[in-house]
């Protein structure tokens, strides 16, 4: 989320390891501390039964959760972080929404229809980092066509652009290894960025402890109730189970 949201460096500022880590935590010291409402959490069915795994354990098995950034670039924008296990598919990836009204033609007389058909048509920007590095556009793009009597006739369909990487045979621990030694440090973390996220997520986390994880089925997408936060347009937030 840092290296997607934080600022661009001032011009005239050296470009070095410590600028990077210095954007990042300035971004963090601007996150608000998520609730109970901001986030669900999960456990695949049969977890229970794994190894050394107590049979009345809360432990999350998966959990999205929606944080704001309260700056000038980002306020109102909401970020929403997912990971689990036992989900349908392993893959890590950034998908960056665009807000609806770029997609808007500007008349408020548009019909329910035609709004959920947006909705469904959305401008968004996909960068998948594993396991196959690529980066995806898709945008509405404005069709001519011709009707039987000549008439012209415009149509909104949904274009996709994808760029394909070579996959690295190095694995991440390998890079980070390397990035060691080579002395480059911009691919940890340095302690007060650690300390910030801890001040973010700490409160949250002492909560969760009395919360138990809505089921779902191994393989599957994770609990149904995560679509309240995954749907951007569903301002419903009251899907908070707590024994608090």
């Amino acid at each position: 989320m840092c290296l997607v949201a934080m600022e661009e460096q001032k011009p005239g500022k050296q470009d070095n390891e410590d600028a990077i880590r210095d954007a990042k935590c300035a971004l963090l010291r601007h996150v608000h501390p998520p609730t109970l409402e901001d986030c669900v959490v999960g456990q695949y069915v049969g977890y229970r039964k794994e190894p050394m795994v107590k049979e009345n354990s809360y432990t999350p098995t998966f959990a999205v959760i929606r944080l704001f950034v309260d700056n000038d670039r980002w306020r109102g924008v909401s970020f929403i972080l997912l990971a689990g296990k036992g989900l349908d598919e392993k893959s890590v990836k950034v998908d960056v929404i665009f807000r609806e009204d770029a997609l808007s033609d500007r008349n408020e007389k548009k019909s329910l229809v035609k709004k959920q058909q947006q909705r469904q048509q959305q401008l968004k920007l996909t960068i998948g980092i594993q396991p196959q590095p690529y980066i995806c556009f898709r945008t509405l793009a404005s069709h001519e066509k011709h009707s039987a009597m000549g008439e012209k006739r415009h149509s909104v369909q949904q274009s996709k652009m994808i760029w394909n990487f070579e996959k690295s045979n190095d694995d991440s621990y390998s890079k980070l290894v390397y990035d060691a030694i080579q002395g480059r440090s911009s691919s940890f973390v340095r302690d007060d960025e650690l300390r910030l996220s801890w001040t973010i997520f700490t409160p949250l986390l002492h909560r969760l402890e009395h919360v138990e994880p809505y089921p779902y089925e191994f393989g599957s997408k994770g609990p149904l109730q995560a679509h309240k936060i995954l749907d951007l347009n569903d301002n419903n937030k009251d899907f908070r189970r707590s024994k608090l």
